[in-house]
């Protein structure tokens, strides 16, 4: 069994700039994979051969969840005990891969059978591997998680019939129905989940105003996801994870009624 975590990464026309971000956690002595969900392949891997680092894919899109599930499997067969995964628009720096490293080293994570993820956030002041703050965990996202792998083969990996909303949010629900435990841990240093993220901004008022406007079918197949987990929740007991489903409908709603005015006066504004 491979004690130390793989990293790796699900990408969809991905630029140059991940192939830095490979390089941090190549240097420091992690095994790199990836999935490339990019119909015909990525360029930015064509001619990259380094020690470590596998390539995967079929040259289509098959989805976010049917790529998590097949790659994990491949990770955990080659004797690997867990994983981080990234996902392709999060930025972080080799600090945060040393950070990792370090609390790997405080905490053995093969020692906590009964966790099935752990999810690592930023925060504005950085803690040491040491201090990190730990708290229960819920609706985790994927990006900047560690999943274990024994516990993610018991619970049937990701589910490939979701192609990219709630995919993490479903098998959070699973993880919590079968009696495991998530995990937030914060104060990691450098990882940043929105500077990548398309967001516009409006000058209101002397105000700058940043918003990130959904189409609707996406926005739809969010909040249908969440309310369908949120539900089942209810049925199994789960109270708090699904009040918790509910309460991010409603503000995703509201944030997205916020990006929709904005844009609106966005346009005004532009005609004037």
């Amino acid at each position: 069994m491979v004690t130390t975590p793989a990293i790796s990464f699900v990408t969809y026309y991905p630029d140059r700039g991940i192939l830095v971000r490979i390089g941090f956690a190549l240097e420091l002595g992690f095994s790199v994979f990836v999935f490339d969900n990019t119909p015909g392949g990525s360029e930015v891997f064509k001619n990259d051969g380094q020690e470590n680092l596998f390539l995967m894919g079929s040259g289509k899109n098959v989805g976010l969840g049917m790529a998590l599930h097949k790659m994990m499997q491949v990770i955990a067969e080659k004797g690997f005990w867990s994983v981080f995964y990234f996902d392709q628009d999060t930025l972080f720096t080799k600090a945060t891969m040393e950070w990792l490293k370090q609390w790997l080293v405080v905490n053995d994570t093969s020692l906590n059978a009964g966790v099935a993820i752990w999810n690592f956030t930023n925060s504005t002041v950085p803690f040491s591997p040491a201090e990190a703050i730990i708290r229960p965990g819920y609706l985790l996202v994927s990006s900047g998680s560690l999943f274990q792998l024994d516990v993610l083969n018991k619970l049937g990996w990701h589910n490939p019939n979701f192609f990219l909303e709630c995919i993490d949010y479903e098998l959070c629900a699973r993880a919590l129905y079968a009696g495991f435990a998530l995990v937030e841990v914060g104060g990691c240093v450098g990882i940043d989940h929105l500077s990548l993220q398309p967001i516009d901004s409006l000058q209101l008022m002397g105000r700058k105003c940043n918003y990130g406007l959904y189409s609707l079918r996406r926005t739809w197949r969010f909040g249908w996801g969440l309310f369908v987990l949120g539900m089942r929740s209810f049925l199994r007991g789960q109270w708090i994870f699904g009040l918790k489903c509910l309460r991010n409908i409603a503000t995703h709603v509201l944030m997205q009624i916020r990006a929709l005015t904005l844009r609106f006066l966005q346009v005004i504004f532009k005609g004037k």
